[in-house]
């Protein structure tokens, strides 16, 4: 018997499914509280900038510039927004898919142990080709598996 993630479907369809939600999101979490900080210092920086440089001369302005001005600002701003935006769920995708393939195969390691545990000897764990860092811990554990097994046939 092949030990299978709980990443697929009994049918063999692969399911959505975060291994460790509270691991796999923490880092996620933090980047975009990182960006969403250093998405307000911008906001205050450009802000207090623009006063700075428009202040003393929108006084002397005629109010036509008034309303070109306001609108080039607003603009700026809104585009600001929606790249920050953009940005924050690109890292919460990126990461969110970075730590799932991370974080799966050791759900489906730690399932092979307890199936070891339980006496379970015939389990067999099979990782994805491209999780190639795990690759050597399945091997060691489908050869204590077989170890086991062939002892107990004895």
């Amino acid at each position: 018997m092949t030990v299978r993630s709980s990443l697929f479907l009994p049918d063999g369809r692969r399911a959505f499914r975060l291994p460790e939600p509270a691991a796999q999101l923490k880092l996620p979490i933090y980047l975009l509280i990182l960006t969403l900080a250093f998405g307000g210092f911008f906001a205050w920086y450009t802000n207090t900038a623009y006063e700075r440089l428009y202040g003393p001369v929108i006084g002397s302005m005629p109010d036509s510039y008034h309303v070109v001005l306001r609108d080039t600002i607003h603009d700026f701003a809104m585009l600001s927004a929606t790249l920050l935006v953009a940005y924050a769920l690109l890292v919460l995708g990126l990461c969110g898919a970075y730590l799932h393939r991370l974080l799966g195969p050791l759900v489906l390691l730690r399932r092979h142990v307890q199936a070891l545990t339980n006496g379970r000897y015939q389990n067999r764990v099979e990782i994805r080709s491209s999780d190639s860092a795990y690759r050597e811990i399945a091997q060691d554990l489908n050869n204590l598996a077989r170890s086991l097994e062939g002892g107990r046939k004895s």
